[in-house]
């Protein structure tokens, strides 16, 4: 048995300690979490396995935070407004593909307007001029 991180919020500290695997079988799936004794006050301590999101260790833990707010950098997405700040290079690449993008959009667009303009009635030509330009 290895050892987890633990919060307890009676002694409100971080702990790395030996855990006991527990699970219950319900209609709506296997619930799973990890059970351990605080160091100092000795109450029962939890983290969920299967159910991450209602993990009281991400929530309140110290040390969690501190890794949180540690690796924050790394996690940026190109969406952030902090990206173009710390990744230019990578920023402008993006814009680039971005603007290639469109561009191209457009031009497939205008292409086939013009088409519609000069064969917009005639549906046999048009399906043919579609199939031959791939329109």
């Amino acid at each position: 048995m290895g050892k987890i991180s633990f919060w307890c919020d009676v002694c409100k500290i971080d702990q790395e300690n030996t855990y006991m695997k527990n699970w219950c079988d319900y209609p709506s799936g296997r619930r799973e979490w990890n059970e351990s004794r605080c160091i100092k006050c000795k109450k029962k301590i939890l983290r969920y396995i299967t159910q991450r999101h209602l993990d009281p260790y991400w929530g309140r833990s110290a040390k969690a935070k501190r890794e949180v707010i540690k690796y924050e950098k790394d996690l940026i997405q190109p969406d952030d407004p902090r990206f173009k700040k710390l990744y230019p290079r990578q920023y402008e690449r993006l814009e680039a593909v971005k603007e290639a993008n469109e561009k191209k959009k457009l031009d497939e667009i205008k292409k086939r307007d013009d088409m519609y303009k000069r064969f917009g009635h005639n549906t046999d030509r048009r399906k043919i001029l579609s199939k031959l330009y791939n329109f």
